[in-house]
């Protein structure tokens, strides 16, 4: 009998635990739920930049991974300039149901790049949230690779201008 409470006990400490885990919200959580349209794009026109760095944009959809499925042009305004022909995920938020707060310079779009060698029909076959962690994982291993390469370059000037 008590080997069968011990048990019960460890059973009910363990699922609980188990409900406090899963109930934690992440960035990922409210970059998905606090957005209207999430889409995977190539960028057929990007206008001039204005004085607050922003671009309206034109997008052939490639693939939507929220919002609303007969979209297939996209035109919106952006931060920074996009390059025709290139590909890219954007998000735009719901601005009654975010919960996020406004950054400084930023409109609340997020436009991250796609690189050339992603396969956006295998993406499709996808969930939003793997969808989501593999383009911004990529592109974060692509920028730190950037910053590494820059930073060997600096080094290297560093030490040619110190021999003076």
């Amino acid at each position: 009998m008590d080997k069968y409470i011990t048990l019960s006990s460890l059973l009910l400490l363990f699922f609980s635990t188990v409900t406090i885990a899963q109930s934690k919200r992440t960035p990922l959580d409210d970059y998905l739920e606090g957005a209207k349209t999430i889409v995977i794009g190539r960028c057929i026109a990007s206008g001039p930049v204005n004085k607050i760095a922003q671009a309206t944009v034109e997008l052939e959809i490639l693939h939507i991974v929220k919002g609303d499925p007969e979209l297939k042009i996209l035109s919106t305004t952006v931060s920074g300039r996009l390059k025709p022909g290139e590909m890219y995920l954007i998000r735009i938020p719901d601005h009654e149901r975010s919960t996020e707060k406004p950054k400084f310079g930023s409109n609340g779009f997020n436009v991250i790049p796609i690189a050339s060698y992603v396969d956006v029909e295998f993406l499709k076959t996808l969930s939003p949230r793997i969808i989501v962690l593999r383009l911004t994982n990529t592109r974060l291993a692509e920028l730190e690779t950037t910053i590494r390469l820059s930073e060997y370059e600096r080094e290297n000037l560093k030490v040619l201008g110190s021999e003076n």
